[in-house]
């Protein structure tokens, strides 16, 4: 079994208020759920209304499979428009 933790630290560009900010993070949060069948919570910067940090869980057989389902989600999140990706960080762990 190998698991996929990403981490995004992301600015928020058309958030001007907490409940605005929610808003637009519960809707990638479901888009990226729907889309890949993985599991992502906001898990960082709840109570700043221009910053999140999105934490992701990428579950599969293998090394290259689990890669290239973040290597997607990467390339989805960074395609939003909404949001600007500060940084990311991954993990890879066999078990």
């Amino acid at each position: 079994m190998v698991v996929g933790v990403i981490h995004f630290d992301i600015l928020i560009n058309g958030a001007f208020n907490l409940k605005e900010k929610r808003g637009h993070v519960k809707r990638l949060i479901l888009k990226i759920r729907n889309k890949f069948n993985v599991s992502a919570a906001e898990v960082g910067y709840q109570d700043l209304w221009q910053r999140t940090k999105i934490g992701i869980a990428v579950v599969g057989p293998d090394t290259a499979l689990v890669n290239s389902l973040i290597d997607r989600i990467t390339d989805f999140v960074y395609a939003n428009g909404d949001f600007e990706v500060i940084d990311r960080e991954i993990e890879v762990l066999r078990y």
